[in-house]
C-alpha cells in the first residue's frame, strides 16, 4: 500500500469512526464525497493553490465545521470535544439529507488539509485552526515552506477522493 492510499485511509477512517459514534450511526454524505471528488480534478487544472483557495473561500460559511473536522483528526482520540459538538452535529446531519450543492467544503478542506500535512505538503499547526491560520498555512507553502511535491499532494488528494466516495457517496 503506498503512503498515499495509507494517509486517505487514516484521515477518513478517523472522520468516520468519530461521526459514527457522534451520531450513533453509519454516515453517508453526498456533500463530502461530492467535494473530495471534485477537488483532484480542480487541482489538476486550475493549480493546487488556487484549488485550496477556492475551496477555503467556499468553507468561509461553514468555518465551525472546518475547525471541528480538523481538530478532531489532529487529535490523538480521533473523537469530537469541547463546544462545537452540537455545531458540527447539526451540520453534518443538515449536509447528509442535501444534494451537495454548496455545502461540504468546510469538512473537505479538513479532510484535504489533514491529508496534506501528513506528506508534509503544509503546517496548519493552530490548535483552533480557522480561515486565517490556514491562508497563513498556504502563504507559507508560497514562500517554499512546503515539503512535499505537486505530484504527491495529487497523489494524495486522488486516494482521498477514492476512499472518500467509498464511505460517504450515497
Amino acid at each position: 500500500m503506498s503512503i498515499y492510499t495509507q494517509t486517505a485511509l487514516e484521515v477518513i477512517t478517523c472522520f468516520d469512526k468519530a461521526v459514527k459514534e457522534l451520531l450513533g450511526r453509519t454516515y453517508k454524505s453526498k456533500a463530502i464525497a461530492s467535494r473530495l471528488s471534485d477537488f483532484p480534478a480542480l487541482a489538476a487544472t486550475s493549480g493546487i493553490m488556487p484549488a485550496l483557495t477556492f475551496y477555503l473561500s467556499k468553507a468561509v460559511d461553514e468555518e465551525d465545521a472546518f475547525t471541528a473536522t480538523y481538530r478532531l483528526i489532529k487529535s490523538a482520540e480521533c473523537r469530537f470535544t469541547g463546544e462545537r459538538l452540537s455545531n458540527i452535529k447539526e451540520y453534518l446531519e443538515k449536509i447528509e439529507g442535501s444534494g451537495g450543492e454548496g455545502k461540504g467544503y468546510g469538512v473537505a478542506l479538513a479532510l484535504i488539509l489533514a491529508s496534506l500535512e501528513k506528506i508534509g505538503y503544509l503546517a496548519v499547526g493552530a490548535e483552533r485552526p480557522g480561515i486565517r491560520e490556514v491562508a497563513d498555512a498556504l502563504l507559507r507553502v508560497l514562500e517554499g515552506a512546503g515539503g512535499a511535491s505537486d505530484e504527491e499532494v495529487l497523489q494524495v488528494i486522488t486516494e482521498l477522493k477514492k476512499v472518500g466516495t467509498a464511505f460517504y457517496k450515497t
